[in-house]
């Protein structure tokens, strides 16, 4: 909504263009940094909510696998099989940092 109030939006309205040209030319362009930013971090907190949700019980039915049930059902074996746990935290953590640095990129790369 920002960029759609630009003067630049204004100006281009101004001087005779069509709405889908100046939606493609001005304000998609202007705008899509940001968005997929957005998504990128917004990724990264799905794959955080779903993980919390399957380590306590609360995500898909028992036979599929997911990271957070993964993890929760190394909780048992940490003294004898750590790994079981641990890589799959590891991944997650992974995951979540990569989405922040891919967002954090689109980001520094659209207002340059």
């Amino acid at each position: 909504l920002r960029v759609r109030r630009a003067l630049y939006v204004e100006a281009a309205f101004a001087s005779g263009a069509r709405w889908h040209s100046v939606l493609r030319r001005h304000v998609l362009r202007n705008s899509y940094a940001p968005v997929l930013a957005l998504a990128a971090v917004e990724f990264g907190m799905a794959v955080l909510a779903v993980s919390s949700l399957s380590f306590l019980g609360f995500g898909a039915v028992p036979p599929t696998p997911e990271w957070g049930s993964l993890i929760s059902e190394g909780r048992n074996y940490l003294a004898t099989a750590w790994w079981m746990t641990t890589l799959p935290g590891l991944v997650i953590v992974a995951v979540v940092l990569a989405a922040h640095r891919i967002g954090h990129a689109v980001e520094k790369r659209g207002t340059r």
